[in-house]
């Protein structure tokens, strides 16, 4: 009798055993996925354990309830109450630091619960929040490993730079008047610098969409020889105003310390002020140079370029990064409205010449320093990926 009692008991215990299971299964928020109820942590390697005093110093310093219970769970190596007890806490109210302990601890939860994509996806908000952020010894094995499969990239950026202009000239007509004997196509020494600001956009991880307002600056001097004693010297200064709209391939790669990338695109243009000078120099000698006047009126004041060119971007993961640039850009439409220039009857006798009608062409070579606004978060094998 005393046997068939204690076969019943062992019976009844394996049935209310099992049923305990199953009902703890049921009410789990996770279903299709394996819980495990760890009672013990797994034997920690010396890392780890660095981790858990370094995650308690953090914990009770911040000095929050659910924060410390939820790491509590986790150092106890109770992973399914930690990831429970972290779906209950709402990171609004926390400070920066504190939202970067609840998600490296609650990334290495769901990580021990072989939740795959369920840390997958706290770990890319994590980056989202924190995105330069670098794994050290003292984090949870099982979130550095996480982190490893993912690298970000700038998303949004702002940038500053400065260019130097080489400028070469195009001639379409070349306008000679009755003195010009001796030299038939005009020699123009053209200097020329410019500035930018630029917004960057990535809307997918190898392709950039930026508009950036230039400001250019040219100075030449367009000289004309005469006779064997006098060489005539036209003088104008100008600046504009363009509208950079470029479209930019680029190749980013989380081992590389530099981005190179290649860009085309379309330059709207803007004449905001221009001046002249003439004189004659004879025998050598330069007569008083005269006020510089201004002629505005003959320009094509809407003007728009083709452009190209390639960047290499250096320390492009970081807030702050730099760049070289060379570009070739054609202008569309001639410098001078020759049509323009013909209003003016007298323009012949007042300037000795009249405007040569020609299109520019330019090297322009670049150096800046970008800021990244906003990053994306790029998964080297694929989103949900088993790490182990």
């Amino acid at each position: 009798m005393k046997k068939h009692f204690g076969d019943i008991l062992i019976l009844t215990l394996i049935i209310w055993t099992g049923a305990v299971g199953y009902a703890s299964a049921q009410n789990d928020s996770l279903p299709d996925i394996p819980l495990y109820d760890n009672a013990v942590s797994k034997d920690a390697p010396p890392s780890d354990t660095r981790g858990i005093i370094n995650g308690m110093s953090e914990v009770n310093f911040f000095g929050d309830d659910e924060l410390r219970n939820f790491y509590n769970y986790f150092a106890a190596g109770k992973y399914r109450e930690a990831v429970e007890s972290s779906k209950k806490i709402n990171t609004s109210k926390f400070s920066k630091n504190q939202t970067q302990v609840f998600y490296r601890y609650a990334v290495a939860a769901y990580k021990e619960m072989e939740f795959n994509a369920e840390a997958d996806s706290l770990a890319r908000r994590f980056l989202e929040k924190d995105p330069l952020y670098q794994p050290v010894g003292y984090d949870p094995s099982s979130f550095r490993e996480i982190l490893e499969n993912y690298y970000t990239i700038p998303k949004l950026s702002v940038w500053v730079s400065t260019a130097k202009n080489y400028i070469k000239t195009r001639l379409d007509t070349v306008y000679v008047t009755t003195i010009d004997t001796l030299q038939r196509e005009p020699d123009y020494d053209y200097n020329a610098f410019s500035v930018q600001v630029g917004f960057e956009y990535h809307p997918i991880r190898f392709l950039s969409i930026a508009v950036a307002p230039t400001l250019t600056f040219y100075d030449y001097t367009r000289s004309s020889r005469r006779h064997e004693w006098a060489t005539y010297y036209f003088k104008e200064k100008y600046s504009v105003l363009s509208l950079q709209l470029r479209v930019e391939a680029g190749w980013y790669r989380d081992n590389l310390f530099f981005a190179p990338s290649i860009y085309v695109g379309i330059q709207p243009k803007y004449v905001l002020r221009s001046r002249y000078v003439s004189y004659v120099e004879l025998h050598r000698l330069i007569e008083d140079e005269p006020d510089y006047k201004s002629n505005t009126d003959v320009k094509n004041q809407f003007n728009y370029a083709l452009f190209c060119g390639a960047r290499l971007c250096f320390n492009h993961k970081k807030r702050f990064s730099y760049f070289v640039e060379a570009s070739f850009s054609r202008d569309m439409l001639t410098i001078n409205d020759s049509g323009k220039k013909y209003e003016s009857t007298d323009a012949v006798f007042r300037d000795l010449y009249i405007n040569d009608a020609y299109r520019i062409e330019e090297i322009i070579v670049m150096a800046g320093i970008k800021v990244n606004l906003k990053y994306s978060t790029v998964a080297k094998n694929g989103y949900g990926y088993n790490h182990k």
